[in-house]
């Protein structure tokens, strides 16, 4: 009878080893927490987070419909800027150990698999809590300031695209550019 026991439990381990092994790999790429990702092109830096923002900006951002998604906040946006079909990121950072400490925007190109490139970044010195991001839909209308006379243009972006703002002072949305396989930036009329 004990011998029929633990064949029985023999068995049944047997056949749930490898439906154990199955779920483990499902085929799907798992991706690094951000501030690994991070870690990797600014050693020393962390994420800004909308706590280490200004009051005012926080109100501000604390009202906008924006953010009221998991992959939006005013420190980070989490989308698909290029249309590979990978998820990117556009980041404030800051230096973790600094009396004054040096912020950067970075947006983060994904490739699957946890592996990203820097696609570009904007060092901005100690201006931690006057800077703030916001996602901007595809073809949402856009009001930019043109270089001639400072007229105004619109413009409608066909991928998703990011508005970095600079509280009380200016704007401007970064967006990716199939053609030249590069990001671009145009102001923004306030």
């Amino acid at each position: 009878m004990r011998i029929a026991a633990i064949a029985t439990l023999a068995g049944l381990l047997f056949l749930q080893v490898p439906a154990t092994a199955q779920n483990t790999v499902t085929g799907e790429s798992v991706e690094p927490p951000l501030d690994e990702i991070i870690a990797r092109f600014f050693p020393g830096y962390v994420p800004v987070t909308p706590g280490d923002l200004s009051a005012d900006v926080r109100a501000i951002t604390a009202r906008d419909p924006n953010y009221n998604h998991p992959d939006r906040s005013p420190t980070v946006i989490r989308a698909d800027f290029d249309g590979n079909g990978f998820a990117d990121y556009a980041v404030l950072v800051r230096e973790l150990a600094s009396n004054s400490p040096d912020e950067v925007f970075a947006i983060l190109m994904g490739y699957g698999d946890g592996r990203y490139a820097a696609a570009m970044k904007a060092f901005f010195g100690a201006l931690m809590g006057e800077v703030y991001l916001a996602f901007v839909p595809p073809e949402q209308p856009l009001t930019t300031v043109t270089a001639a006379g400072g007229g105004a243009a619109t413009m409608l972006l066909p991928m998703p695209s990011v508005r970095l703002t600079y509280y009380g002072r200016a704007s401007d949305v970064f967006y990716w550019d199939g053609d030249l396989g590069r990001f671009e930036s145009v102001p923004l009329q306030r």
